[in-house]
């Protein structure tokens, strides 16, 4: 948790904020006030909490885990000039590839796994509509499984 900067935090929150809107304009489970929560014909089964805070607080730490993971076993690809820190690594996907991350992917890794842990995935088929006027069935989009190299 050392590492994990409040750069880092207000940037996985507005990816976690971002995702799970993303993921509620496909279903129809987004109460128009900006929350996240899952509603069901107006009632919210599990609480008024807003999902995303919680994606946001699962992606943390899991951000914190995965970077310790990737400054310990990957190596170093790119440094910031002024402060000579580490910029981006190396990383050896499963296949065998080798990618550059940086800490931008691996935020977005983080917020990710966060909110299919939470139950919010892109590629899940969306709800039927509530049957609203003008209400349409929108897919989700595929899930991401590679990164470009």
């Amino acid at each position: 948790m050392a590492q994990v900067t409040p750069e880092d935090f207000r940037d996985i929150q507005r990816k976690s904020r971002g995702y799970c809107r993303a993921v509620d304009g496909t279903r129809s489970r987004k109460r128009m006030d900006g929350s996240a929560t899952v509603s069901r014909a107006g009632y919210s089964p599990y609480g008024t909490d807003d999902a995303s805070d919680d994606v946001t607080q699962d992606a943390v730490l899991r951000f914190a885990k995965r970077l310790g993971e990737i400054t310990q076993r990957c190596a170093v690809a790119a440094q910031w000039i002024t402060s000579r820190t580490p910029a981006a690594w190396q990383y050896v996907r499963r296949d065998g590839e080798t990618i550059v991350v940086s800490r931008s992917a691996i935020r977005y890794w983080a917020v990710r796994d966060a909110a299919a842990a939470n139950g919010y995935r892109l590629d899940v088929k969306p709800d039927a509509p509530e049957g609203q006027p003008g209400a349409q069935a929108m897919r989700g989009l595929p899930h991401a499984a590679t990164l470009q190299t």
